[in-house]
């Protein structure tokens, strides 16, 4: 019986010393190799929520003492933190530049994404003149150069929004937002438009010699302007507020009449419209 005993606990001694070879050492065989470390979860959390460039740890760093309370942050701390700030997130395809990569994070959109927002103020605009007089013309590329005439009326001011420009004007051409008073000189169509209160705004001016000419379209009768949104605007001159450079005591004037910008001596009574926005 007492060599059946020994003999028993030398197999389980046996059995327990090959567990361990099978298993390895506990010791380190040496440093870790490159790329081989690991990110902290303080550090994890750091880049996921301000930036902090990742670390990779070159050898085992043992803690310099036990764990208290605020020294490590939790899976469910970073999880939430990240969320709250992901949470502030609302950039979709349509509101980032057209190949621009972005990181979505909207329900069902989650992800690398790309932009497919196109500026409207990329190109220059057409001038709405489709007669071909000679091959290679204005009216032989009006329909695949330039940005083409876009708008949209408010009912509620009799304004128009210039979809392409972002430029706002008066609608009706008597109305209050093209001095329905009249004509006037150039310096006092200046100040009236920098003291017109109209539509619930007070920011509107004297257009600049381009911005007007951007109502121009050259085709159909006069006045060359779209008649739907801007009507009764009269066959003649506008005044813009650009000085003529070579004439001093002269201003520019895009005219509806035409079709053409003419160089108006600042002492004669014009017509003015009223523009707003155009950032």
């Amino acid at each position: 019986m007492k060599k059946l005993t020994i003999a028993v606990l030398s197999l389980m001694f046996a059995g327990a010393m090959a567990g361990i070879a099978v298993a390895g050492s506990l010791d380190s065989p040496g440093a870790p190799s490159e790329g081989s470390g690991m990110y902290t979860l303080q550090n994890l959390y750091d880049y996921l929520t301000s930036g902090t460039a990742l670390t990779v740890q070159t050898s085992f760093q043992g803690p310099a003492s036990g764990p208290t309370v605020g020294t490590m942050k939790s899976a469910k701390q970073i999880g939430d933190d990240v969320k709250t700030k992901f949470d502030l997130c609302d950039a979709t395809a349509d509101k980032v530049a057209s190949g621009t990569k972005f990181f979505s994070t909207q329900s069902g959109r989650w992800g690398v994404q790309t932009g497919t927002f196109a500026a409207p103020y990329n190109t220059v605009f057409k001038t709405g003149q489709t007669a071909v007089y000679q091959t290679g013309d204005d009216g032989t590329y009006s329909t695949s150069k330039g940005k083409a005439f876009s708008y949209a009326w408010d009912s509620s001011t009799d304004t128009v929004m210039d979809n392409v420009t972002g430029l706002i004007w008066p609608s009706s051409g008597t109305g209050a937002g093209c001095n329905s008073n009249g004509q006037l000189v150039w310096s006092s169509a200046i100040v009236w438009a920098e003291g017109l209160n109209f539509a619930g705004s007070t920011d509107w001016r004297l257009p600049n010699k381009t911005e007007l000419q951007t109502l121009l379209v050259l085709d159909g009768g006069a006045p060359r302007i779209n008649k739907t949104y801007f009507p009764d605007t009269t066959t003649s001159g506008y005044w813009s507020s650009t000085t003529e450079p070579n004439r001093t005591t002269y201003a520019l004037s895009p005219n509806f009449y035409l079709g053409f910008v003419g160089s108006i001596e600042k002492t004669r009574s014009y017509y003015v419209r009223a523009v707003r926005g155009g950032d």
